[in-house]
């Protein structure tokens, strides 16, 4: 059974369409790449899995749920987390103040509570403390917990992010060009990582990347996309080599 799937996803801007048709479904520890040249809709598809896009047809599934109008500040909550390509971090707050953040679904108390400091709140700091420590001991990152994310190499930041997406722990976690900006010792360990997490911890992983080593050391499956639709479907190998997706990539 897949833990997730896109049943028949399109959507519009204006004339033209973005995405169209685009079926495929994930299965639990799986990872699952999108890959495609620049303006194929692969970030779209990731707005609209992350909901915030509104389709314009078509169906998302979680878990046996549909989520297709689920609003977007609920999707954290259901188990699906996301990384972005331009890093969204707060670079003047430290590592444990940005992975603090990736908590906050899990909180309980309400306004007077965290005030007021009550007991109820002082327990949620603590567990959620503890959460992203435990978080930090597992990506090495103890040494730069009250660094300004501002500091850090841009390598250290994309860990960052990915470290803070964890702390929602999700089921599911999207990547948007994980290796974008980092060179290739630093792709290697990004890789590293993204094997280890769904290992430990039977992630399912969507990834949207260019940078075949990555997609190939990593990948169960792969769709090519190109003007919204999928062109090819299969293993990195495969794909890479469909005639389809070299037309795509270099036109013709």
């Amino acid at each position: 059974m897949s833990l997730f799937s896109a049943d028949n996803l399109s959507i519009n801007f204006g004339g033209i369409k973005a995405v169209d048709g685009v079926t495929f479904d994930v299965a639990k520890g799986e990872v699952f790449t999108i890959i495609g040249p620049n303006g194929a809709g692969k970030t779209t598809i990731f707005n609209l899995m992350s909901r915030i896009y509104e389709p314009s047809g078509g169906k998302l599934v979680f878990d046996g749920r549909d989520i297709t109008n689920v609003a977007p500040h609920r999707i954290a909550a259901l188990g699906i987390a996301r990384t972005f390509q331009n890093l969204e971090l707060f670079d003047s707050s430290t590592v444990l103040e940005n992975l603090l953040l990736g908590r906050h679904v899990h909180r309980r108390t309400n306004l007077v509570e965290n005030f007021l400091f009550l007991p109820k709140a002082r327990r949620a700091e603590i567990e959620d403390r503890r959460a992203a420590e435990e978080v930090i001991d597992l990506f090495g990152l103890a040494p730069h917990a009250e660094t300004p994310i501002g500091s850090l190499s841009y390598g250290l930041r994309k860990i960052v992010e990915l470290a803070r997406a964890l702390c929602i722990r999700p089921r599911l976690l999207m990547l948007d060009e994980p290796s974008s900006g980092l060179g290739a010792e630093e792709t290697e360990t990004m890789a590293r990582w993204i094997g280890d997490l769904r290992r430990r911890m039977g992630l399912a992983v969507v990834m949207i990347e260019h940078d075949m080593s990555l997609v190939n050391a990593v990948s169960d499956r792969v769709v090519a996309l190109n003007q919204g639709r999928i062109i090819a479907e299969g293993s990195a190998a495969a794909v890479q080599n469909d005639p389809e997706v070299i037309r795509a990539y270099l036109g013709g």
